[in-house]
């Protein structure tokens, strides 16, 4: 009896151990269950683009945009059967590939990699730095900067004016109208109209007949109205030779005064009285 009554007893405690046991593999179960639950329901594991139609980029593909600007358009799998690319790049050959960016090369309007460009974007019209000539050439010095074609460099002078250019000169766009004022000689005597012309060209460079607006204004100057300004003296009722051609065949006009009025004459080789210009 005794012996049954140990058995019973070693049952229990074994039973009983059991049951502890059991307990704490219950509690533990069920606490494994719940936190795998909670990872279970933190977020969907679905990629947000399908795995078999990737678009990555390499490193040979950022080592191509640094040297050539050449951007991949190319898919590359990221399957772990693919086999490794022939030529890889390190990325210390990367970094050696990077130029050093100058502020200097760029333009202030530009940032590059955290550098930003001091080559003024010019826009309007900018002053030359420097203006010279050279022959028949205005020759101008255009400040640094980025001209995109529609921008203009300029010099200013208040000299560069129709009054300062000698009237009939276009230069640079602009039309003279200066009329330089004549020298006048003195009365070389009456001759014909060929005599006339080569007198006052012996007289030097530059010396010819004036033309008949050029008498006109001169003795207009000098009779009417009393106006003087011309060197020497015009003798009213006096014709003077001018170089103007009056009908293309040979004669020329001649132009005097009669009562202090200008007129035209017609002449061809009858003597008349010469001055000279130049």
């Amino acid at each position: 009896m005794k012996d049954i009554k140990r058995k019973k007893i070693i049952s229990r405690k074994v039973y009983n151990g059991v049951k502890v046991k059991l307990k704490q593999l219950t509690v533990y179960i069920i606490g494994g269950f719940f936190v795998v639950g909670s990872v279970l329901f933190a977020g969907s594991l679905t990629p947000s683009v399908s795995i078999s139609t990737p678009n990555f980029l390499t490193f040979s593909d950022l080592y191509n945009k640094i040297i050539d600007n050449a951007y991949s358009t190319s898919t590359h799998s990221i399957s772990t059967t693919t086999a490794p690319a022939s030529s890889m790049y390190t990325l210390t050959q990367i970094w050696n590939a990077i130029p050093t960016i100058s502020s200097s090369t760029i333009l202030d309007n530009t940032t590059i990699m955290g550098i930003t460009g001091s080559i003024a974007v010019k826009t309007g019209d900018n002053p030359a730095t420097t203006t010279s000539t050279s022959t028949n050439k205005l020759l101008l010095t255009v400040p640094i900067g980025y001209y995109d074609g529609s921008i203009t460099v300029s010099t200013t002078s208040t000299n560069f004016d129709p009054t300062n250019i000698a009237s009939g000169v276009n230069l640079f766009g602009i039309t003279g109208t200066l009329t330089a004022p004549l020298t006048w000689s003195a009365s070389q005597g009456s001759f014909d109209w060929p005599t006339a012309s080569s007198t006052c060209i012996a007289l030097g460079a530059g010396w010819r007949l004036p033309t008949a607006a050029e008498l006109v204004a001169a003795l207009a100057n000098q009779f009417l109205a009393g106006a003087t300004g011309v060197p020497g003296s015009f003798v009213s009722g006096t014709e003077y030779w001018s170089g103007s051609p009056f009908d293309g065949l040979g004669s020329y006009k001649s132009v005097g005064t009669a009562n202090n009025v200008v007129l035209y004459t017609e002449w061809n080789t009858n003597p008349i009285a010469t001055r000279c210009v130049k």
